[in-house]
């Protein structure tokens, strides 16, 4: 009812009994009806913003600048059927495209490898083009854990011996695929050191006696940044 009274108390109201200085009625209904109208942004409160906030793991979302290097790698490498253990050396290419994907472009050369005793050697050209995944860490560490997956070709000069010389001898080519892990480390800005664990799946070619030359392969590398 209070309400309904100071309603109708101003809608009665004479316009000339109103100063010059004073508001229309329908304002003063405003005023009374709504005595807080106006005042919400004085009283309403400034939220802190958390746009921008720095994150101690970098957004693996965010591209980066095209990072080129180049560089070589020394290890170690073995099939798994094989008679031993033989020295892998090769070149690679990398390039990061964004804070947690890159990718690889690298041949190897194995020394001869045995099977069979001796019967069958193996001199193998590993041909690989694979993706990087960085695993996201605080972006102050030098050292940066990945993965890898990737295809490629295989080249592998088979000869025969002892037992087995009245083979002919074959060059074959071989797709196949390969998976592995790994990490980098910034020496400086512009050198990068690397540890690389792969295990590469070829196909297998005909006269190898059901051997296969599906292998394991570690390598420890440098490479150097382009650019800044």
């Amino acid at each position: 009812m209070t309400v309904l009274t100071a309603i109708l108390t101003l809608a009665v109201s004479s316009p000339a009994a109103q100063g010059e200085g004073d508001l229309p009625w329908w304002e003063g209904l405003e005023s009374a009806l709504l005595p807080t109208a106006g005042k919400w942004e004085e009283s309403s409160p400034i939220l802190p913003s958390t746009v921008g906030d720095p994150s101690p793991i970098g957004n693996p979302r965010e591209p980066v600048q095209l990072e080129w290097s180049f560089g070589a790698h020394l290890g170690l490498a073995s099939a798994f059927d094989s008679d031993d253990v033989v020295l892998d050396f090769g070149l690679h290419a990398r390039v990061r495209m964004l804070s947690w994907l890159g990718a690889e472009a690298a041949v190897d050369f194995h020394s001869s490898e045995n099977f069979e005793g001796g019967d069958i050697r193996v001199f193998e050209v590993p041909i690989q083009l694979a993706a990087i995944f960085y695993v996201p860490v605080p972006q102050e560490w030098k050292v940066r854990p990945y993965g890898v997956a990737g295809v490629g070709l295989y080249i592998a000069d088979i000869t025969y011996h002892g037992t087995l010389g009245y083979r002919s001898n074959q060059t074959v080519l071989e797709p196949g695929f390969l998976v592995g892990l790994g990490a980098e480390y910034d020496l400086t800005p512009q050198v990068v050191l690397s540890a690389d664990l792969r295990f590469a799946f070829p196909g297998n070619p005909g006269g190898m006696s059901g051997d296969s030359l599906d292998f394991l392969q570690l390598t420890f590398g440098v490479s150097f940044k382009l650019g800044k």
